[in-house]
């Protein structure tokens, strides 16, 4: 198959992005609000994944199973773990189900093979993501000690049967985000404004530049908040911080070598569409390519949806569709 960095996913318009289905515009308005506010020695036996009752499309129209869908994936070409990008939006409960089914999948793919990356937690914080990985906290003390409310704010329950997958299995959990202060002071001064030592912890790829990707970006935005140009440079090199600290992290990871076949990385979707953000800035960082696939979850509580809505769409290789309980409109 093709990886949508490679080409395939350089189609999405950014209008449409802002302005198309309801998928993709409560992930727009959200990535606007956002940045305006700017392992064990014995794995224990994975369950069988509860599956996905309103089925998967892959960006060719063709419609599968969960498991048919992850057979694929592992066909890759390529050397290295498969990194498997599963986008959301941040307050809506149907993708953060889909993340949990995928992971589940993926787990009992490659029992004790398996890593999550979350947006979720800053790099700081990769010491504690590591005592919990190990089973030395509760989720419950990972929310109190990494500040979660402050950090990122979304219901905790909605990210906890991540979390207890990769604690059963002993998996690596990445905390991959730029500490917030940092993007907070970049979206109010811009580079100029900050300290040289911010500066040098700014990865090298935060320049890697793409009219795609700003366009894409200036178009969400700028739907939803009025800006001059100064303003949204400025939101702008924020999120470009973003993305090229959670590809370091994801970078880094893959450079020190593992046993790991997946590591999945879960991620606001404007983040992951067409492989501009975070999937862009892993394969500058690491030199080449990497084995990718991105997966955008579909909430189908107010419609339905056919093989004639992902035909040549964009945003991702393949798109998961599931009924949640309630639809969201942040990522």
């Amino acid at each position: 198959m093709t990886a949508v960095g490679s080409g395939a996913g350089r189609r999405l318009g950014c209008r449409a992005a802002a302005t198309g289905p309801r998928w993709l515009r409560g992930a727009a308005i959200a990535l606007a609000a956002a940045t305006l506010c700017a392992c064990a020695s014995t794995p224990m036996v994975v369950p069988e994944p509860p599956g996905l009752p309103d089925g998967i499309y892959s960006a060719d129209g063709r419609a599968l199973t969960l498991e048919q869908a992850v057979a694929e994936w592992e066909s890759i070409p390529g050397d290295g773990p498969l990194v498997v990008y599963v986008s959301e939006t941040h307050d809506n409960v149907a993708h953060h189900q889909v993340q949990a089914e995928i992971l589940l999948a993926l787990m009992r793919r490659f029992p004790a093979r398996c890593a999550l990356g979350m947006e979720m937690f800053p790099r700081p914080l990769q010491p504690l993501l590591d005592e919990f990985s190990a089973g030395g906290i509760s989720a419950a003390e990972l929310k109190e000690r990494s500040d979660w409310d402050e950090i990122w704010g979304f219901d905790f329950s909605m990210y906890a049967p991540l979390l207890e997958l990769v604690q059963l299995q002993g998996s690596a959990l990445l905390a991959l985000n730029a500490p917030k202060a940092l993007t907070r002071k970049l979206a109010k001064v811009g580079p100029a404004g900050l300290s040289e030592e911010e500066r040098d912890a700014l990865p090298s790829t935060i320049d890697l530049p793409s009219d795609e990707h700003r366009a894409m970006i200036a178009d969400v935005l700028r739907s939803v908040h009025e800006m001059d140009d100064a303003t949204f440079e400025r939101f702008y090199a924020a999120q470009r911080a973003w993305d090229s600290t959670m590809a370091q992290s994801v970078a880094e990871f893959l450079a020190r070598g593992s046993d790991v076949r997946a590591l999945v990385v879960i991620a606001g979707g404007y983040h992951i569409y067409g492989g501009l953000g975070i999937p862009r800035h892993v394969d500058a960082a690491v030199g080449h390519p990497v084995r990718r696939v991105i997966v955008i979850p579909v909430d189908t509580a107010e419609r339905r949806f056919g093989p004639e809505d992902f035909q040549g769409a964009d945003a991702g290789d393949y798109y998961v569709l599931s009924r949640g309980p309630t639809g969201g409109s942040h990522p």
